[in-house]
């Protein structure tokens, strides 16, 4: 069996030789080292997701209701030059020369509509549920739980196809036997043909079958306008709705916000007077920006106002394009160019799923510095690297593991900080570190010391290089190896005095 370190090991965490120094440029790295210091309600983040849930599906609702209405709007576009026509007909009095017409020509409009929708039935899938195969008991039972699911569905699919093929059974009867009673009033219909006057050239045949079909497309049409107001209206509510909807996804947000804020005072209590954490909550724009970019012409440079805006809300920043150029060009400081291009780039339907955008918490880490604190980009290189490993050794249940954590850092910050830490948190947090400096497993106490040899391109356990510093020879290994040798050792010794 092939396993992983993350198979064994699930909870560990692992640092490179250069990953620290990179987490300063990457704020995805530094999210997930901040991140693991905390701990999340799980019923805060269900009433979250349960927000966000209800504003898709109100979405989804408007943006079928808007595909229907536009081709309701398709289909009833002719309507009115439709009635025009069929208005100089009826004017001329065919409605009550031609009675029967009339109604046949109803009736079939009646037929058609109904094939219509009969036609754009679309059978559903019937979902089914797999358990794989297993011999334990508390499985088998769950097997047979699924498999009456199926059987189930698989019934329901049967019974939807039997209906389906009674209804159109039942339709094609039914208009079998009204083409039937309207082919016995051919007779009636050529005589009261034969009263009607020639209205513009036209025979009696011509104009009847002009008539008739002006009428069957008003009676068709006439039920589907009418659905359009009903959809019309429906939208309308939703767009209330959505009001609503989106407050709940802000108080459900403030309420972790709140939550979260509790847990940064204790974090910041532990770290003292060395670092300072702070969350700037859903302000990662990342998403938004590059939603942004994808209109032809506008670029990073074009959005940097975007950027530095503070408290960066969503909801807001939607609200605002509805609102028009002249609001996103001064709140956001755009030019008027790209203020137009953001304003006509987006339809509703793009602005309804930007809404949606669950935008992540950005995480800031300071390092207190000459009496003040300084955020993490305003530090130099090794002061950078201290800030990162001081939030890294901070208990946590985790075993850490880091390769050469003295690079970058000075021998001050390891003998003053780093190696108080360690020897702090070592009984409630496993540490594993690669290092060259012989002040980490010295001063630091370590529990097992492991000194490493290549042999053919490999790492070894050196002979009797393991154990703990009282052990004489993991001792000489350390003097030898992290130290430079007993000479270097004794030379040291004697230049300091000591």
């Amino acid at each position: 069996m092939s396993l992983t370190i993350a198979d064994l090991m699930p909870q560990i965490e692992i640092y490179g030789q250069n990953e620290i120094i990179e987490a300063v440029k990457d704020q995805r790295l530094i999210h997930g080292i901040v991140d693991r210091l905390f701990v999340y309600d799980k019923a805060i983040i269900t009433k979250i997701e349960e927000a966000y849930a209800r504003l898709r599906e109100n979405s989804a609702e408007i943006n079928n209701l808007m595909n229907e209405y536009n081709n309701i709007e398709d289909k009833t576009a002719d309507l009115p030059s439709l009635k025009e026509r069929l208005r100089f007909y009826t004017e001329a009095g065919l409605e009550e020369k031609l009675p029967l017409l009339t109604r046949l020509a109803s009736e079939e409009a009646v037929y058609d509509q109904v094939k219509e929708q009969c036609d754009s039935i679309k059978p559903p899938r019937f979902p089914k549920v797999t358990v794989e195969s297993n011999e334990d008991a508390v499985i088998t039972s769950l097997r047979e739980i699924a498999e009456s699911f199926n059987k189930r569905m698989e019934e329901l699919g049967k019974e939807y196809e039997r209906a389906l093929s009674d209804l159109d059974k039942a339709y094609r009867d039914s208009r079998s036997s009204w083409e039937q009673k309207r082919a016995e009033n051919d007779d009636e219909i050529r005589n009261a043909l034969k009263t009607v006057d020639g209205i513009q050239d036209k025979s009696g045949n011509q104009i009847a079958s002009e008539y008739t079909e002006l009428l069957k497309k008003v009676r068709l049409a006439e039920p589907i306008q009418k659905r359009s107001s009903e959809i019309q209206r429906k939208i309308d509510d939703l767009k209330k709705n959505r009001k609503t909807l989106i407050e709940s996804c802000r108080k459900a947000l403030d309420e972790y916000s709140e939550y979260m804020n509790r847990q940064l005072k204790k974090l910041n209590k532990k770290f003292g007077n060395t670092i300072r954490l702070s969350i700037k909550y859903r302000q990662n724009k990342e998403r938004v920006l590059e939603e942004l970019k994808s209109i032809n012409g506008i670029g990073d440079k074009g959005l940097a106002g975007i950027v530095q805006y503070d408290d960066f809300d969503i909801f807001s920043f939607v609200e605002d394009i509805r609102s028009g150029i002249d609001r996103i060009k001064s709140k956001y400081n755009l030019t008027a160019g790209n203020a137009d291009k953001i304003v006509n780039g987006f339809d509703e339907q793009d602005l309804y799923r930007m809404e949606e955008f669950e935008l992540e918490d950005v995480f800031q880490i300071e390092l207190f510095v000459n009496g003040q604190f300084k955020a993490l980009q305003n530090l130099s290189k090794g002061q950078q690297c201290t800030a990162i490993l001081n939030v890294l050794l901070v208990d946590n249940r985790d075993p850490l593991i880091v390769d050469q954590p003295e690079d970058n850092l000075d021998n001050a910050f390891i003998a003053d900080s780093l190696i108080t830490t360690i020897r702090d948190n070592k009984i409630k947090r496993q540490y594993i570190f690669a290092t060259h400096n012989a002040n980490i497993p010295v001063f630091g106490d370590a529990e097992l010391i492991i000194a490493m040899t290549e042999v053919d391109g490999a790492g070894r356990i050196s002979n009797d290089g393991i154990g703990s510093i009282d052990v004489q020879t993991v001792k000489e290994k350390v003097i030898n190896i992290l130290e430079g040798g007993r000479a270097a050792f004794i030379m040291r010794e004697e230049k300091y005095g000591l």
